[in-house]
């Protein structure tokens, strides 16, 4: 299986921002090239660790990984816009690729996409099944496995909380108006899928935490192990000059006030975690950089 090349029609792309992110950011790549986006654009920042090596060593082996260096901008931008900006900067990158996309999403480095059911699907088979929408809202899960360090995000009999929170997938072709991190506003915009089938609220957020989140989902590893969300927390708050995040409510919170609910992932998508992830990063020679880091 080559997970690098992606060979269905309609064309979708990924834009995120990447800081101290050396641990999981191949696990990123490696999971939305396998189920079929065309290319990913990571603009790394303000990192102590080899965050922005490893995208590099990536992006110079894989035609479709793109890496800009965000530290220039640093110290250009206002901190509290920078989110934003690099964002604007990641479209204008598209908008110079000769193939544009014809979708384009916002995620975070802990933000996987993932279809449901017992059928694998790749990203363009799912746009194409739901008839070509101008927009998906996708709403987070929270999983339920990931308290022990360093698991995957899927696993096999995968189980998690629906979340209010969503992320957007949307055409390229609608010019962006206002934006934010889970999606973005723009003329035309007519015909647009909340999957859990829940009004929405300010465009990023269902109006309560759904029942089920519908045949697709991003698995937001919010938490994971104990350890690792202490060291989330250190990493600050992107938009302002904190030292520590404050936008989380206590560890495994949302466990404390909801039940998970089983959700089922194609094991071939299991599978492709358990056999290929190792291999493709001995490939791209970044394994032991991973490691060791």
């Amino acid at each position: 299986m080559n997970i690098n090349e992606p060979t269905d029609n309609i064309k979708s792309t990924i834009i995120a921002i990447a800081s101290n992110e050396s641990a999981y950011l191949a696990q990123f790549i490696f999971h939305h090239l396998s189920i079929g986006f065309d290319s990913i654009i990571i603009i790394s920042n303000n990192s102590q660790d080899r965050t922005a090596d490893i995208i590099e060593k990536i992006s110079l082996q894989l035609n479709n990984v793109y890496h800009i260096n965000g530290n220039a901008w640093l110290r250009v931008w206002p901190r509290s816009e920078f989110q934003i900006r690099a964002y604007q900067l990641g479209l204008s990158l598209i908008e110079c690729m000769k193939s544009k996309p014809d979708y384009v999403m916002f995620l975070d480095i802990d933000e996987f996409w993932t279809p449901l059911g017992n059928t694998r699907q790749s990203i363009s088979q799912y746009i194409d099944l739901h008839n070509k929408p101008d927009a998906f809202m996708f709403n987070w899960v929270i999983p339920e496995h990931d308290v022990k360090p360093f698991r995957y995000p899927l696993v096999e009999n995968f189980s998690g909380i629906p979340h209010n929170h969503m992320k957007m997938l949307w055409k390229y072709r609608h010019p962006v108006k206002i934006l934010n991190p889970h999606a973005i506003a723009a003329a035309g915009m007519n015909n647009e899928l909340v999957v859990s089938g829940l009004p929405t609220i300010q465009r990023h957020a269902t109006s309560r935490f759904p029942e089920h989140p519908g045949n697709a989902m991003i698995v937001h590893q919010m938490y994971r192990s104990e350890i690792e969300y202490i060291s989330i927390l250190s990493r600050g708050v992107p938009d302002r000059d904190l030292k520590f995040k404050l936008n989380r409510l206590g560890y495994r919170h949302t466990f404390r006030t909801r039940n998970s609910i089983p959700l089922p992932v194609s094991s071939s998508i299991i599978l492709t975690w358990e056999n290929n992830l190792i291999p493709w990063l001995k490939d791209l020679s970044i394994y032991d950089d991973i490691v060791s880091d």
